[in-house]
C-alpha cells in the first residue's frame, strides 16, 4: 500500500491499493477518518485499523455507506453462502430500492439475525474425559487465495532455487 516506501500512506496510495485489489467503490472519508492526527497521511497503526474495517465491515449495497450500527440482511442470500445482500436503514425504507432485490420480503435487520442464530447454536457436549489424553489429528488448512502475496512468495522461492543451480 506504501507505494513511495515513506512509512505513511497517503489518500493517492489509498485508492490506488484498492482499486488495484478489486474493491468495487472506496470511501475516501475512511482515509479522512483514520487519520487521526489529520496530517493527510495514514501511519502503521492507521492502515491497521483500515485493513481491520475492510476485513470486519459491510457497506450498504445501495448508497455504499459503511454500516456501523443496525443495518437489514436479506436472509436468503446470508443463507445460501454467496454474497450478502445489506441495507442501511435508509434505503431499506424505500420500497423501490428493497422490491428490485431478488428477494425482498427476506430481510432481517443484523441484531435479529445475531440472536437468531445463538439461539440455533447446538449445546456443546459434555467433555469426554477419556480423550484427554489422545492427540487430535492437525486441522485441515483450507486452500490458499491466489493472490498478489501468493504470487510474491512463488516468485522469491523460484528466485532462491534459481540462485541454487550451479549452471546458471
Amino acid at each position: 500500500m506504501d507505494i513511495n516506501s515513506d512509512k505513511q500512506v497517503s489518500l493517492d496510495e489509498y485508492v490506488t491499493f484498492f482499486r488495484a485489489c478489486g474493491y468495487n467503490w472506496i470511501d475516501c472519508n475512511m482515509f479522512r477518518v483514520l487519520d487521526l492526527d489529520r496530517d493527510g497521511r495514514l501511519d502503521f497503526y492507521d492502515v491497521l485499523a483500515l485493513y481491520y474495517f475492510m476485513k470486519t465491515r459491510v457497506g450498504c449495497q445501495e448508497c455504499r455507506v459503511w454500516l456501523s450500527r443496525m443495518y437489514f440482511t436479506c436472509l436468503a442470500c446470508f443463507d445460501s453462502g454467496g454474497n450478502p445482500y445489506d441495507l442501511c436503514p435508509g434505503c431499506y425504507a424505500r420500497d423501490e430500492i428493497r422490491f428490485q432485490h431478488c428477494h425482498p420480503y427476506s430481510f432481517i435487520d443484523s441484531y435479529v439475525l445475531l440472536r437468531a442464530r445463538r439461539c440455533q447454536m447446538p449445546a456443546a457436549p459434555p467433555p469426554n474425559m477419556s480423550l484427554a489424553l489422545v492427540p487430535q489429528p492437525p486441522p485441515q488448512s483450507q486452500p490458499a487465495r491466489f493472490d498478489w502475496w501468493n504470487v510474491l512468495h512463488l516468485l522469491e522461492v523460484a528466485v532462491s532455487a534459481a540462485s541454487l543451480c550451479s549452471i546458471m
